[in-house]
């Protein structure tokens, strides 16, 4: 009995030792990831060859000409939010980034508690349309960062179609949504006839049907951009990139 009460504790122990390794293993991992020294996700060139990023005023002054030196073409700039808010960063941003060289296009965060006319205007009092060479406007709808409501889907989805028919409408052509997994479960799980920007930072989007971008990671770090930041990839090849980014006829 002392035999084997004996083997038993060093099988316990052995355990033990392998949980703790693990456990810092992941530690470490999870840190790498935090910091945008690990990606999980690492998008084909041939598929994607072109690629971006996404920034508003938490990534501070960005040195445009080094991120575009570093292969990034296109950015898109959080703008405005709700129906008060404007981003201090963004008509810095646009235009620093557009003597790089990159295409840019201004994002709007879309609130949940916000009349949609009252976002609009303010949108477009702050970037009227651009009818340039530029990324089509888009649309930030997620929970993060939203306010405490979470109305019907029905009354979400009205909302969102009178801010599209306002803004669509200004620009003449489709703003781009970008949309979270659980955004897309709860309010859009149907067509929505506008291009799509998915968030997917583990693993190729499976949501979405044929979405145009693809958020791929989130704590990255590219050179010229102080801490981390989001990257972002078109999807298709640099000709159907020319069409999506050309002025509206």
């Amino acid at each position: 009995m002392v035999f084997k009460s004996t083997r038993g504790q060093a099988r316990l122990r052995r355990l033990a030792v392998l949980s703790a390794v693990a456990a810092s293993v992941l530690l470490v991992l999870a840190v790498l990831f935090w910091n945008g020294h690990l990606r999980l996700v690492h998008p084909s060139r041939a598929e994607f060859p072109v690629r971006g990023v996404d920034v508003s005023h938490h990534q501070g002054r960005v040195d445009w000409a080094r991120v575009r030196g570093a292969g990034y073409e296109f950015a898109y700039l959080k703008a405005t939010e709700g129906a008060t808010y404007v981003d201090s960063t963004y008509a810095r941003n646009r235009d620093a980034a557009r003597r790089a060289g990159l295409v840019t296009g201004p994002y709007h965060f879309f609130t949940l508690c916000t009349d949609a006319a009252a976002q609009a205007a303010m949108f477009l009092a702050v970037q009227p349309p651009d009818h340039g060479r530029s990324l089509p406007p888009a649309v930030d709808l997620e929970f993060g960062g939203n306010c405490g409501q979470r109305p019907p889907a029905d009354s979400v989805r009205s909302q969102m179609e009178r801010f599209l028919a306002v803004i669509d409408s200004a620009y003449g052509r489709p703003a781009a949504l970008y949309i979270t997994p659980e955004f897309y479960d709860a309010y859009l799980r149907r067509a929505v006839g506008h291009p799509l920007w998915v968030r997917g930072i583990f693993r190729r989007p499976r949501y979405g049907g044929e979405w145009a971008l693809w958020q791929y990671a989130a704590t990255a770090r590219v050179p010229g951009i102080r801490g981390r930041t989001d990257l972002d990839a078109f999807r298709g090849t640099r000709a159907r990139f020319e069409a999506f980014v050309s002025p509206p006829r």
